[in-house]
């Protein structure tokens, strides 16, 4: 997904296994630009993995969101053809997550990874899943890790989440 996107109303409930060192997710699994993902679910097990490595910088996965990329990767933050880093903005909002969520990299019950200028979660809600990992990763029930200055999460709910690292991620 690369734009500004609307995303509202989508469940998962199937299995999502992404193919050898990519991203994964319920709903998106990697995106950049101005995206919106209002009152989606995912209740399906998620799982990235590295291969034989025990861990790979791609192997993001999530219940909702798993890799949110700014438009320009680096530390970059001039305006470039009219566009800065601050519209990258990544609104998460009234989504919930029940699946389980396995990787060898970063993850989250809501959202992996994102980068983005300005990133707001509101009203989401992660709960009875496991959040597993094979080794040196971020993860949390809501958010594994951003790298953004600009972050608001407000009246999210983790409500009977096992955060685990382990050897074996099948």
């Amino acid at each position: 997904l690369f734009a500004d996107a609307n995303i509202t109303g989508c469940e998962n409930t199937g299995i999502v296994n992404a193919g050898q060192k990519r991203a994964a997710a319920g709903i998106i699994a990697e995106g950049r630009g101005k995206i919106t993902v209002l009152s989606c679910k995912n209740s399906g097990a998620i799982k990235a993995f590295a291969g034989d490595e025990n861990y790979n910088l791609n192997c993001n996965a999530a219940g909702i969101f798993a890799k949110n990329k700014a438009l320009f990767d680096g530390d970059s933050r001039v305006e470039m053809s009219g566009i800065t880093f601050d519209d990258n903005i990544l609104t998460i909002n009234n989504c919930i997550n029940t699946g389980d969520v396995k990787s060898s990299f970063n993850m989250g019950g809501i959202l992996a990874q994102s980068d983005a200028g300005i990133i707001e979660v509101t009203n989401c809600e992660s709960k009875n899943c496991k959040i597993y990992d094979t080794g040196v990763a971020d993860k949390g029930g809501i958010i594994g890790v951003t790298y953004s200055k600009n972050v608001k999460v407000s009246n999210c709910r983790v409500d009977n989440i096992d955060l685990k690292r382990t050897s074996d991620l099948r």
